[in-house]
């Protein structure tokens, strides 16, 4: 009877090393299943980093602005070549004394007197306030002129335009012509 007893308990404790060893078995793939995830969901986003960061360049290259300065207005001119619209959502100028005139559809620093003078390739003129943001279509330019008397004898240091696509927005440094 004694050694129907041990091959009992014998068998008993095996089944149960055995369940213990599969349970640690789910734990490790669970585990594993887990960090592939997390990996494929790293990856993925780093990939999506990656597109946004070449479609950036691509507008940086595409899109060619200029800017010149005549004591009290400041004309922009920017060309896209860029295969899809973007639109100019705002528009940074930084004087020589530090202050800064930030034009966006939030936000218009100018005073009454001012004016927004938006000029398309169709050579249609719309005089409006802060009317942002603009579309750039391809191959076309667009000529804003900015006219104020808070610009008035202020040498201007940078223009910055800031242009958007539905995946990305880019900040575009204007060369002074």
């Amino acid at each position: 009877m004694r050694s129907c007893r041990r091959r009992f308990e014998s068998g008993i404790s095996s089944i149960v090393g055995i369940a213990a060893l599969i349970l640690i078995f789910i734990a490790i793939i669970a585990f594993l299943l887990t960090v592939l995830y997390r990996l494929a969901d790293f990856t993925q986003s780093v990939g999506r980093v990656l597109e946004e960061k070449a479609e950036s360049e691509s507008i940086i290259r595409a899109v060619r602005g200029t800017w010149s300065y005549d004591n009290s207005t400041i004309t922009i001119n920017v060309t896209s070549q860029y295969p899809q619209a973007l639109l100019i959502t705002g528009l940074t100028i930084v004087f020589e004394d530090g202050t800064k005139l930030i034009l966006s559809k939030y936000n218009g620093t100018l005073d009454e007197g001012s004016y927004v003078a938006i000029i398309k390739s169709s050579s249609k003129q719309i005089k409006t306030g802060i009317q942002l943001p603009i579309t750039l279509s391809p191959g076309h330019t667009t000529v804003i002129q900015v006219s104020s008397d808070y610009i008035r004898n202020k040498k201007v240091l940078i223009v910055v335009a800031t242009l958007a696509n539905p995946s990305t927005l880019v900040a575009l440094p204007l060369t002074q012509l």
